[in-house]
């Protein structure tokens, strides 16, 4: 029975045979991916712990490689303040020149000089004390200087004057001295002679305008020099002038030659006495308001990015232009006047010159036609080449722009206290 029930159903066993084998195989296949993937997986884990391993470590260079990244950082800081030196200290120069003629170091000089300020500061007057120092303590911080005080002082002044429009003599030079080391600039404390040296200031402003005969429609550059000033604000009005009187000679300066060249000032004006701190950085703003032909305003811009050579940072935050007269209407108008007066010029000779034949008047097509060969010979008359103004240009020969500054003069102050 069982032969002949295999014998039936041969087809059907077969099938399930064949079914049994491949679900096996499946399987097996499925195990083996199984176990790919598993493998797979913990390599990955591997290399993430790897890598996150790596990540954690810090890596030191080498020791050549320490060497010059140290020769590099030190060169670094040297260009660094050599840059930041120009940065509000027009003076610089100056002071070098003052410590050559001694010769001594500058750095060592103001350090020096630092430390005897620190230590008598409220001991006594300003005044007396840079007189102590001169006087006794210089000739012990430096036994071997080789020029006296004086002569140091005299070749200052001279280096101080290519920097300012101050007259600078014996009776101000100490306190420009003061300033440039950074100890500020305070007159004695005496609010009379501060007024004294903001009228000076303005009236040699106003010269310096007159002689590079640019026009100055402002003439107080933002300072009341009417009353005294505020003890409080004496080295702060003292330093406003000084940035003040460069910013105003730099823009008349821009103009170069007086027969070509257009400009007038016709706004000056600061934020405050006080600048805008940023680290050891301080920004101080002016806003002032120009007209003059475009190749001036380009050269104002100009001058204030050259200031630098001078050690002096301008940061042009904000210009505005605006044209102020458009010659094109008023050219457009006096042409379409001379047109009408040669029109009726023409009409005026045709009628006498009929009248004077006696003949009837011509038709109006004709007379047209006659009214502009008249007005081309007369144009032709008028603007010929041998006129002397043939071929000239008109529009936007001398067009002025009214040009709005926003400048920031930035100071880096580094000096000891």
């Amino acid at each position: 029975m069982n032969t002949k029930f295999i014998k039936k159903n041969i087809f059907m066993l077969i099938f399930m045979i064949m079914s049994l084998v491949i679900v096996i195989a499946l399987v097996i296949m499925v195990l083996s991916g199984h176990g790919s993937m598993k493998k797979y997986d913990s390599k990955k884990t591997e290399l993430l712990k790897r890598i996150n391993e790596i990540v954690k470590l810090k890596y030191t260079p080498v020791t050549v490689n320490i060497t010059r990244i140290e020769s590099d950082t030190i060169g670094y800081k040297k260009e660094i303040k050599k840059i930041q030196s120009k940065f509000g200290h027009p003076y610089a120069w100056a002071l070098e020149s003052f410590a050559d003629k001694l010769g001594i170091n500058l750095n060592e000089f103001k350090a020096k000089f630092g430390e005897f300020w620190k230590s008598q500061k409220g001991l006594a007057t300003r005044d007396l004390i840079f007189r102590r120092y001169k006087v006794r303590q210089f000739s012990e911080d430096f036994p071997k200087y080789k020029s006296n005080w004086d002569r140091a002082m005299s070749t200052f002044m001279q280096e101080a004057q290519k920097a300012t429009l101050e007259k600078i003599s014996s009776t101000n030079v100490d306190g420009i001295f003061l300033a440039a080391t950074g100890k500020g600039r305070r007159f004695s404390d005496d609010p009379g002679r501060c007024q004294t040296f903001m009228q000076r200031m303005r009236f040699n402003m106003i010269d310096y305008f007159a002689d590079k005969k640019v026009l100055c429609a402002t003439t107080d550059f933002s300072f009341d020099d009417s009353k005294e000033p505020l003890d409080g604000d004496i080295e702060r009005i003292a330093r406003a002038w000084e940035i003040v009187s460069d910013l105003g000679k730099r823009i008349a300066d821009s103009k170069v030659d007086p027969k070509k060249d257009i400009l007038t000032l016709l706004s000056f004006s600061k934020r405050g006495l006080d600048g805008e701190v940023d680290g050891a950085y301080t920004l101080y703003r002016f806003n002032f308001t120009v007209n003059g032909d475009l190749n001036t305003i380009r050269r104002i811009v100009q001058k204030l990015y050259e200031a630098y050579k001078e050690n002096r940072v301008y940061a042009l935050r904000n210009i505005k232009l605006t044209r102020n007269v458009d010659n094109v209407e008023k050219i457009l108008e006096d042409s379409d006047k001379i047109k009408e007066e040669l029109a009726y010029d023409a009409g005026a000779k045709e009628d006498k010159a009929s009248k004077d034949r006696g003949k009837a008047r011509k038709p109006k097509d004709t007379l047209a036609v006659l009214k502009k060969k008249i007005i081309k010979k007369e144009v032709k008359k008028i603007l010929g080449p041998k006129d002397r103004g043939y071929a000239k240009v008109i529009v936007g020969k001398r067009n002025i722009i009214n040009a709005e500054f926003e400048v920031d003069y930035i100071v880096f102050d580094n000096s000891p206290k």
